[in-house]
């Protein structure tokens, strides 16, 4: 769809699972997960009017969160492992060779991996239990590309207890993200790079001001930096309702909603700005 919820169009039409659509760099390709015939999943490429579908790499779990690498050579993606009951983040090339596993350690759950827009890190949530605080939680990592120098970001578990489903901003000196404020309500939050200066941006900070506020989902920056697009429940449950994309300023104005279809619709991907084409929007 267009920036503004305009010309919706259908790009796969089938009785399976499509679902974590991302734009490739230049804008003319979309990798996304996609149910086989035999009921596995895997990572498939097509063109940006949904021809040519072709598969990637085949995935171990059900779902995966991608991320094409700057370059548009590359695709980040988490995946459950074969050999233990952990989650890890993996790097593949658009032709399916090169798999290669970024986190494995067979202990943790690594999630929702995405490639910072200068090519040089991946961010990501982790599940762990943290001390001092002694309980179960996700926290925003990054690691080097070649998988050296895992860094937990500064100032985890400080409006929540779960941090998921980060974006970079297209400068990379911010990142947008949500948050589980301790079980009451999903809001996104916008911080620097490091995990400094963390700031609500849509939704609530404390579980007595969360009650009647929809959940949050799939943050996503625009190119040009000045809005950040969602999906959001209709009512307070993430049980109930429709979902739909809103867009909102990155200075707290402008809340538009962008769908209002029956149905769910999450997950949006903004497309790069290109000569070409301009201001699309990819969701499921």
């Amino acid at each position: 769809m267009n920036d503004d919820g305009t010309n919706q169009v259908r790009l796969t039409d089938n009785l399976v699972v499509d679902n974590h659509p991302t734009w490739s760099p230049d804008g003319k390709k979309i990798a996304f997960v996609s149910q086989k015939q035999n009921g596995s999943f895997a990572i498939f490429l097509m063109n940006a009017d949904g021809t040519d579908r072709t598969e990637i790499t085949t995935l171990n779990g059900s779902t995966a969160s991608l991320s094409w690498s700057p370059d548009g050579g590359k695709i980040a993606f988490d995946d459950a492992s074969v050999v233990s009951a952990s989650i890890d983040i993996f790097v593949v090339n658009l032709d399916g060779s090169g798999r290669q596993n970024l986190t494995a350690d067979h202990t943790h759950l690594d999630l929702t991996p995405v490639w910072s827009p200068d090519g040089s890190k991946i961010l990501f949530s982790r599940y762990d239990v943290y001390p001092p605080v002694g309980y179960g939680g996700t926290m925003l990592h990054t690691i080097n590309v070649d998988g050296t120098n895992l860094t937990p970001l500064a100032n985890g578990f400080a409006d929540g207890w779960n941090e998921d489903s980060a974006n970079w901003s297209p400068a990379v000196n911010k990142i947008v993200y949500i948050v589980n404020v301790w079980d009451f309500g999903q809001s996104i939050y916008i911080a620097n790079a490091d995990g400094t200066n963390r700031q609500i941006f849509e939704g609530c900070t404390h579980p007595l001001n969360c009650g009647g506020i929809p959940d949050k989902g799939s943050p996503v920056w625009s190119p040009d930096g000045n809005k950040i697009i969602f999906h959001s429940f209709l009512n307070n449950s993430s049980i109930l309702g429709d979902i739909e994309i809103y867009a909102k300023n990155v200075d707290g104005g402008g809340l538009i909603q962008l769908t209002n279809t029956t149905g769910n619709n999450f997950n949006p991907s903004w497309q790069p700005l290109t000569a070409k084409s301009r201001k699309r929007i990819r969701f499921f």
